[in-house]
This record gives structure tokens, sequence and C-alpha cells, in this order.
């Protein structure tokens, strides 16, 4: 089938944290969590929580950068081989298949994560290409980031696409709609493809309003495991980096 005219995906951080995996609303739409990899050996028992509870349309994926959480343009170029080949470890265990990276070692300690510069370089994300072959794709940032690459590989590709939308708790669900239309009208090449992140007292049913809110019939949402073959065969991006 042909792709949509905007493949959106969303991954939401602090779930368990700030409640949003308990809510009812839970389960309705196709979902991102993020999976923080050290609980493989430091709380297992959350994980094993996460995956029993686990709906058909809550999908996980890895993070925070690697093994932990650790800013990839920091870390030594001859330690992160070894530090994802570890990730890689713990991602098939969990049977994951996207890592989301972050990184404000350049944000500056006075600038906001949201705000800051958290773009990739070329050889962090050669390093992901070549050492973590577990993640068929990074998603990239916090708010909206600057990193796209295409990245071929023996199989497949490994897409890195950085979130161009952060969905803001204290937003009204009528702006945050309004956002993503005005996204879509900046990005007309189809499949425009709109990586999501969502965070702190946003709910699964606030996103689900926010959804309602959208023109019918160009605004697709995509569990992340079906939207990144998406993103490999259509790279609409342009390859982007600092």
């Amino acid at each position: 089938a042909a792709p949509p005219r905007v493949a959106m995906t969303f991954v939401q951080t602090d779930g368990i944290g700030l409640g949003a995996w308990d809510k009812s609303s839970r389960g309705t739409i196709p979902y991102a969590w993020e999976v923080t990899l050290p609980d493989l050996e430091i709380q297992p028992a959350i994980l094993q929580m996460f995956y029993e509870q686990a709906t058909v349309n809550d999908t996980f994926i890895a993070c925070l950068s690697g093994p932990g959480y650790l800013y990839p343009k920091a870390t030594p170029a001859e330690k992160l081989p070894s530090v994802l080949q570890l990730a890689g470890q713990h991602m098939r265990t969990l049977d994951l298949h996207a890592m989301v990276a972050f990184d404000a070692s350049a944000a500056g300690t006075q600038s906001h994560t949201v705000t800051g510069d958290c773009t990739l370089t070329p050889a962090v994300v050669e390093a992901y290409a070549t050492h973590l072959p577990e993640a068929r794709a990074l998603l990239n940032g916090y708010g909206p980031t600057f990193t796209f690459a295409s990245s071929p590989r023996a199989a497949e590709n490994m897409s890195t696409v950085s979130f161009d939308y952060y969905l803001d708790p204290s937003a009204t669900v009528d702006a945050i709609a309004a956002d993503l239309v005005t996204l879509a009208a900046l990005n007309p090449t189809p499949p425009y493809l709109l990586a999501v992140h969502v965070r702190e007292w946003s709910t699964v049913g606030r996103v689900a309003q926010v959804l309602g809110k959208l023109p019918a019939g160009q605004f697709e949402l995509m569990p992340v495991h079906e939207w990144i073959p998406i993103a490999d065969q259509n790279p609409t991006f342009r390859p982007r980096f600092r």
C-alpha cells in the first residue's frame, strides 16, 4: 500500500514515573514507551510489569542512547563501540528494535534540554549504524532537533530521524493539533515522517484528543515497528547533522 501523507509515531517518556502508563486510555491507540536498558539488571520487576501489562497497541523502544543514560557525543570515540554492543545485548534480550538517543552535552548548563543543541555528528550516527545492528532506527532528541540520516547496512537502512515536535503538557489540544497541521504543510513531500516526543503529564487520552482534531485522511498514527520500514523505504527527509 502507498504510505500515508503524514506518517506519525508517538514516543512517551516518564510514563511510569508520572503516571501515563496507569491511565485508562492506554491501549486505545498505537503508542511507544521508552524502556531504560539498565532496568534489565537493576529493577527487572519494572520491566516485567511493563511486558505483562502491555496491550497490542503498546510498543517498547530502547533508551537512552545506550546501556544507560549517556551522551554519545561526550563518550570517547574509542569507547562508544563497546558501549553500543552492550546496549545491543540488552535490546536482544528485551526484543527491542529502535533506540532513542539524546545528547545535550553541547546545550550549555543554562539551556533547557528542549531548546538546547541536541544534534548528533556524522561520526556518532555511523557508530550506531555500525555497532548497534539491533537498532533499525535511531530517534534523536528531546524537543525538535536536526539530525536526519539514512545509513545503508547489509539487510536494511538505519534511519536516524529527530523528533520534529515536543508535545508540551501545558499546551492546549487545539494548539497542538494546529502545530501538527502546520508542520505537515511545511513538509509537503509524502510521506512526512513525523516523530513526536510526549512527556511529563500528557496522557494517551490527551494525545487521542489531538488526533481527533487533525484533518481526516492525511495523518496516520503508526506503531513504531510499522513506522520504521516506512522511514527506511521512503527517506524523504534531507540528510542533516550539525
